[in-house]
């Protein structure tokens, strides 16, 4: 007989008894596909809706964090950019020679530092063109160097140089 609505289902199991399989044995087969078949479904349920609680997750995630870097003060912003062009990867200040260090504020830096100060003998290019060769202290320039400007032709100043003894960063 043909199913009486479209959701019925039937399972049509022949068996031949004459060949000598039980009638519970039978019975333990379709209660074993009919479970598989369920379990199936479940864990196909399960992943789908982890799948979405952790898109769900991320998103949040993402929500919470933009929140928090709108909150944040630019001196907290500038801040942690200058935190994390001077720590390494465990954020432990870097100490030891750097080449082309690139700062937030655009300067570069290539020589000696102590934690995360320039300290030692180094060269630091700033973005307004400005260029320190020499020792430096505790991250000014402190010692013999040489600090020179190049002016843009727009600019109504010159270019200048200043070799000598500098103190705290003041020469």
């Amino acid at each position: 007989p043909a199913p009486t609505t479209t959701t019925e289902v039937k399972i049509i199991i022949e068996v031949n008894l004459q060949e000598g399989i039980p009638a519970w044995a039978v019975a333990l087969l379709i209660a074993l596909a009919v479970t598989v078949g369920f379990c199936g479904s479940y864990i196909y349920r399960l992943r789908q809706q982890k799948k979405k609680l952790l898109r769900r997750q991320e998103s949040l995630q993402k929500m919470q964090k933009k929140a928090w870097d709108d909150a944040r003060s630019d001196e907290q912003k500038e801040y942690d950019a200058w935190m994390e062009a001077l720590t390494d990867t465990e954020g432990r200040f870097i100490t030891g020679y750097k080449d082309n260090l690139q700062l937030p504020d655009g300067s570069i830096y290539s020589g000696e530092l102590f934690h995360g100060d320039p300290h030692g003998v180094g060269k630091m290019v700033w973005s307004d063109g400005r260029t320190y060769r020499g020792k430096w202290q505790f991250g000014q320039p402190h010692g013999h160097g040489v600090m020179s400007s190049v002016a843009p032709k727009e600019l109504e100043f010159d270019t200048w140089i200043y070799s000598g003894q500098f103190h705290e960063g003041l020469r």
